[in-house]
């Protein structure tokens, strides 16, 4: 071989030497390698720059003052079995800091071998690892403070995965049990459940678990006895910054409250039968003193009669009145659902509250036969309450107006007085068990219960309920009623990228603002509403939006049902797709307002929400609002 092939030769194996031993040097590990005889003959330069040592002082010994006091020994021993069993060996270390500190090293070495078996050298790396350390070390802790803090409460604590599966459960409910964490984890807890309760609590968790909803479900646990009891479980879910869903739950013992409940509603249950049969003997004994005193020269008399009449058809409309509170509240409350003609039951329903009050003018303004079906005896319970309220709440008022009329495949129903009106602060109340619009005068009487029978009655049909009112100027009641075979063809219009029309909203993309404008139309229930805000997320993925325009100009009544899906489940979707800014125009019904606040009050996630009263104003406040450019 002449000089100058020695020479290429000599370049040719150097330059990939030189290229290796680069690429080992800029590692972010530290690198070795020991001969057979256990001498350490390379280190990178990782290992000079963190112990500032040289190859020569490390081989001097000097490599021992690098480790924690408690890990020194421990080190020289791990490699002191790997070197005589010539095993490979790895374990984590504690390496002193320029600062004097130490930091977590995970070591590993291997033993490189010929085609013989026989070991030629020993490979190592040392891969700092203190930050993990420390973030295990602190989710532990924070692990433990959860455990210790969730052990005190009085209430059994669990926690789930995305998928369902119970991963913990605290002291309170193993002892609750009488079993070991291990055997309720998993699904071990559907084993505690009351059979009869079992499928209502799957069915709820499976709902909540696929739409990310909060979970809230009562049902009866097995006890280590063997007895049952009643108990209210609540959950929310919580997302990491992966993304990864984490369930925390709490099962709390309402046994008590349960069981008050019960004896309570069993006591209006008997109570109001009981006073019904002598009231309506009562009833029937003033009218057949009525009947005598006809014609008789003594006035006072029969006025009286009659005054007692009126006070016992007040006491029959109480009593009716606790009778169909305790169905509510025991889910009694059944429906006898047959066709009728709705105008008869309307006209029938006027001509009625005109007898009873003749001081006003009880005024019909449609007549339209429609066909409905429905429960007629519990509807016109509806329209017999609406119509004393209306009546009761406007003396100087003098007229009522009932109208009806169909609108989007729905009966709405309106019924307007001219009285003392509601403040804006009780509209949301007057639907609730026993509360009365004047609670502190004896001027208006009644428990209250009325309005709350009538709200349940209109849910059992499907149903909704609203108002609108001005104080001192009167208030309108409305309810809607589905009807039959609700269940129009969905006329859509879209190209499936810019826009989406229905007879219920109408989503577009505008391109020159870069946002989305939904139009919500009419009314709506959780079904409309859910798919007019599932439309609306994939068109915002689509399109890449970061705001919306959000118009409820043309929404009427009450869409309340829909609100806490909306808040804990839409929303967080929104936000994960892009959405920064929501502008929401005010819808002019009171109830879809209130419904709109509680959502933003509920809402889960960190979207800049705006509400405007003009279209224009919500305009102009998108355009002044920088979105941040993701990532």
């Amino acid at each position: 071989m002449d000089a100058k092939t020695q020479e290429n030769s000599h370049i040719s194996i150097s330059q990939p030497e030189q290229r290796f031993k680069s690429i080992i040097d800029n590692l972010p590990h530290m690198v070795w390698e020991i001969e057979p005889d256990g001498v350490i003959s390379y280190i990178n330069k990782q290992w000079v720059k963190w112990s500032g040592l040289t190859l020569a002082e490390i081989k001097a010994g000097g490599w021992g003052d690098l480790f924690h006091p408690e890990d020194a020994l421990k080190i020289a021993k791990d490699w002191q079995e790997a070197f005589l069993n010539k095993n490979e060996f790895t374990g984590e270390y504690r390496i002193v800091k320029s600062d004097g500190g130490y930091a977590w090293f995970l070591f590993n070495t291997v033993p490189i071998r010929d085609s013989a078996g026989e070991i030629i050298k020993w490979s190592g790396t040392a891969t700092n690892i203190d930050k993990h350390r420390t973030a295990v070390s602190v989710l532990k802790e924070s692990e433990n403070k959860f455990r210790q803090l969730a052990d005190i409460m009085p209430q059994q604590v669990w926690t789930a995965s995305a998928d369902g599966e119970l991963d913990y459960v605290n002291q309170v409910a193993v002892d609750y049990f009488g079993e070991t964490e291990d055997k309720i984890v998993g699904a071990g807890w559907q084993s505690v459940i009351h059979p009869e309760d079992i499928d209502h609590v799957i069915n709820s968790w499976v709902k909540s678990l696929a739409n990310l909803e909060p979970y809230q479900v009562e049902f009866r646990l097995k006890a280590k006895d063997g007895t049952f009891k009643w108990h209210l479980a609540r959950a929310s879910c919580f997302q990491n910054e992966e993304k990864k869903v984490r369930w925390i739950g709490t099962n709390t013992d309402i046994e008590v409250h349960k069981s008050n409940e019960q004896k309570k509603d069993v006591f209006f249950s008997m109570a109001s039968h009981e006073l019904k049969t002598p009231v309506t003997s009562i009833k029937g004994y003033a009218y057949i003193l009525g009947t005598m005193l006809e014609g008789e020269t003594n006035a006072e008399a029969a006025a009286i009669v009659k005054r007692m009449d009126t006070q016992i058809t007040k006491l029959t409309r109480l009593i009716g009145d606790l009778l169909n509170a305790s169905k509510i509240e025991s889910q009694q409350l059944q429906l006898a659902l047959r066709e009728f003609n709705f105008k008869d039951l309307v006209e029938e329903c006027v001509s009625g509250a005109q007898l009873r009050s003749p001081g006003h003018k009880i005024i019909l303004e449609t007549n339209e036969d429609i066909i409905y079906n429905g429960d007629p005896l519990r509807l016109e319970q509806v329209f017999d309450n609406f119509l004393n309220n209306a009546v009761k709440y406007s003396p100087e008022g003098k007229r009522v107006v009932v109208r009806y009329w169909i609108q989007g495949n729905n009966i709405v129903v309106s019924v307007e007085d001219f009285g003392i009106g509601i403040e804006k602060d009780n509209i949301n109340k007057i639907f609730d068990r026993f509360y009365r619009i004047d609670n502190t005068s004896m001027k208006f009487q009644g428990l209250g219960l009325g309005l709350y029978i009538s709200s349940e009655i209109i849910k059992a049909h499907q149903g909704s309920f609203w108002l609108e009112s001005e104080l001192g100027k009167g208030t309108v009641f409305y309810f809607l009623l589905p009807l039959n075979n609700n269940t129009l063809e969905m006329e859509i219009n879209t190209d499936n990228q810019t826009y989406y029309f229905t007879p219920q909203y109408h989503i577009k993309y505008n391109k020159e603002d870069h946002w989305l404008e939904v139009d919500w139309i009419g009314f709506h229930n959780f079904d409309s509403v859910k798919s007019g805000c599932l439309q609306t997320l994939e068109l915002l993925k689509k399109n890449n939006c970061t705001k919306v325009l959000n118009d409820n100009t043309n929404v009427l009544g009450n869409w309340s049902e829909a609100v806490d899906w909306g808040a804990g489940v839409w929303f967080p979707a929104m936000q994960q797709a892009g959405l920064q800014f929501f502008a929401w125009i005010y819808s002019p019904s009171t109830f879809s307002r209130l419904a709109a606040h509680k959502s933003l009050d509920v809402m889960v996630g960190t979207i800049t929400t705006q509400f405007f009263t003009g279209l224009q104003e919500g305009k102009q406040w998108l355009k002044n609002s920088s979105a941040k450019i993701p990532g």
